[in-house]
């Protein structure tokens, strides 16, 4: 038995050139950032979209109870008054409690039908006190400040005073729109 060994002579393989492991890690570590900083923001907004729909929906229950005590009445003043005051109660406290973005959007509302729920309890009265209407609008505020915190500050400043301001007005229409949707339906 013959053995034969051959040697190839041929070039070397070039190993193919790879980036530095740092700039690696630094591409990828700049990918992450971007995504994290995009997260930060798309929170934000969702927040305020969640905070806006709970303003919106509260003060429109509101506005309706206010608008439902006050049918058939000629004297509608304080019944108004309490809906757009509360309207912009709702939309302030909603705005400045701090909680996760899922119990921002369901906490005002539920609170509010759970105070309509309990107003329609009471036995009816012909006063002229808006007792149902206050009713509604307590179980809107105890259940948005329920679980919540105060904002120390905002990541974006201007929302620091933009927020409050745009809840107020956006509580005020709503709780309008709720009373004039009732009190002209009955």
């Amino acid at each position: 038995m013959r053995v034969s060994v051959v040697e190839d002579t041929a070039a070397p393989l070039a190993t193919p050139t790879t980036p530095e492991i740092g700039a690696t890690l630094q591409d990828g570590l700049k990918a992450v950032g971007a995504v994290a900083g995009s997260l930060g923001i798309g929170s934000i907004v969702l927040r305020v979209a969640a905070q806006g729909i709970a303003i919106a929906v509260s003060a429109f229950i509101v506005g309706l109870t206010a608008g439902n005590e006050a049918a058939g009445q000629s004297a509608y003043l304080l019944h108004i008054l309490t809906a757009l005051l509360g309207g912009v109660l709702l939309g302030v406290v909603v705005t400045l409690v701090k909680k996760r973005t899922i119990w921002t959007l369901l906490a005002a509302p539920t609170g509010a039908i759970l105070g309509s729920v309990a107003a329609r309890l009471l036995p009816e009265s012909n006063l002229p006190f808006p007792l149902s209407t206050l009713l509604t609008l307590a179980g809107g505020l105890l259940l948005s400040v329920l679980g919540g915190y105060r904002t120390r500050g905002a990541r974006i400043p201007c929302l620091k005073l933009l927020q409050p301001v745009a809840g107020a007005l956006g509580g005020l229409l709503f709780a309008l729109l709720g009373f004039f949707v009732m009190y002209r339906v009955y």
